[in-house]
């Protein structure tokens, strides 16, 4: 975090204070992009996010953002991960359910193909070891 004295007090900033300060230094005060990076300790690329965000969206482009994909392209099915769930609460006493998927076919699960590992995650999810 990023410390600025203001008269004889210290007064810690923000993540979104400081990038806004770094933009300004360059916009407002005329420091390079370099010289800006190097006093606030981030990339040059950074530096140029920063201002492209807030020419873009002002100051409330220069929020966090969510590093959190925006798909998974592994991820199973949701009607596959019920179908999961409903055998494991169906059939306790199966045990690992992937071995038993293979004979499951007149349950429905032709759609299924999923793995053991997937398999083993939904059960973890859902609260039903494997």
């Amino acid at each position: 975090m990023l410390r600025k004295e203001v008269g004889r007090v210290l007064m810690e900033l923000s993540k979104v204070e400081q990038r806004y300060d770094a933009v300004l230094a360059v916009i407002r005060d005329g420091l390079t992009v370099s010289e800006a990076a190097i006093a606030y300790g981030v990339s040059r690329q950074t530096i140029y996010r920063w201002m492209r965000r807030y020419e873009e969206g002002g100051l409330v482009a220069l929020a966090e953002r969510s590093h959190r994909p925006k798909a998974c392209p592994h991820q199973i099915d949701s009607r596959v991960e019920g179908r999961i769930v409903t055998l494991r609460q169906g059939h306790p006493s199966w045990g690992p359910i992937p071995r038993r998927l293979k004979g499951a076919q007149g349950e429905g699960l032709s759609v299924l193909r999923a793995r053991a590992l997937s398999v083993s995650s939904v059960s973890s999810r859902s609260n039903y070891a494997t």
